[in-house]
């Protein structure tokens, strides 16, 4: 059954996590007059209070990913913002149906918030129920459970004319694959103690300087790969419906159904890692 509350603080902890990774990720001088977002996100002009975003960019200074000379727009992060803020909604909407015990039990015959969550969040719960037990499940279910719903309607708003995908940039993703990145080593001391760090060594000791090396690097290329294949996946699918949309309004209807097949498929695959991470970092290390 799904759980609003731990949702809700699931999301509340994911979007902090995501927009700090995003944050120093991303920042940018706003330059001479500031930066306008028209031409990223067209749709935020009508919704940001005036000079907002120049604001922000010149708080957070350069950008670490692109070049100086070329700074990032940090419309990415309002529209995590709002994907976080429409998932809190939807998640207070089907909280009120599951107060309700006879409305509850009765299954919905359209989609709906609840109907939304239940295929969702409750399919990941399933699936980490069966990779790492359920009460290991039920501990790291709000960070991957927030990261589908999260993910999924970031990738679906970019869908939208006038939007763009928060997760189509490489800041909000490697901020996504950071948090993964510190939460898997977090969990693992966490069930583990230190002797988590032990199989960084392999099984014999005198392994040790060829595994450790080894298990450094993979660890640490895995929140650039979450991070790159997420972005590219998502600029690919936008761009080629960017440019379907200017054949008329029946066109772009195959392609606009096969990039939907396309951002779930992908936020399946996020988590599916993030899951396959955690299980690999919580098992039972004390008969290694």
């Amino acid at each position: 059954m799904f759980d609003s509350r731990r949702m809700i603080f699931g999301v509340s902890v994911l979007v902090l996590l995501g927009l700090g990774g995003s944050a120093l990720a991303s920042g940018a001088p706003a330059g001479e007059g500031g930066v306008a977002l028209t031409d990223h996100a067209p749709s935020l002009d009508l919704m940001l209070p005036s000079g907002l975003a120049q604001n922000v960019q010149g708080m957070l200074g350069r950008t670490w990913i692109t070049d100086a000379a070329a700074p990032e727009r940090v419309a990415h992060m309002f529209l995590l913002v709002l994907s976080c803020l429409l998932v809190l909604a939807l998640g207070v909407m089907a909280s009120r149906r599951l107060r309700d015990t006879d409305r509850a039990i009765a299954p919905e015959g359209h989609l709906s918030p609840t109907v939304f969550f239940e295929l969702t969040a409750g399919g990941v719960f399933s699936l980490m129920c069966k990779m790492m037990g359920r009460e290991k499940a039920v501990d790291t279910f709000p960070v991957v459970g927030s990261l589908m719903v999260v993910i999924l309607v970031s990738n679906l708003m970019g869908l939208v004319p006038g939007f763009e995908s928060a997760t189509g940039n490489l800041n909000t993703t490697l901020g996504l694959g950071l948090t993964v990145f510190l939460l898997t080593h977090y969990y693992g001391v966490k069930y583990n103690g230190m002797t988590y760090f032990k199989h960084f060594m392999g099984p014999l000791w005198w392994l040790a300087p060829l595994m450790l090396p080894i298990e450094i690097i993979s660890h640490l290329v895995r929140p650039m790969s979450l991070a790159l294949r997420l972005m590219g996946n998502m600029v690919g699918d936008h761009k080629v419906l960017g440019i379907f949309l200017g054949f008329g309004l029946l066109v772009p209807l195959p392609v606009m159904a096969l990039g939907m097949l396309v951002c779930i498929v992908q936020a399946l695959v996020f988590c599916l890692l993030t899951v396959v991470y955690f299980s690999m970092a919580v098992e039972d290390l004390s008969h290694h």
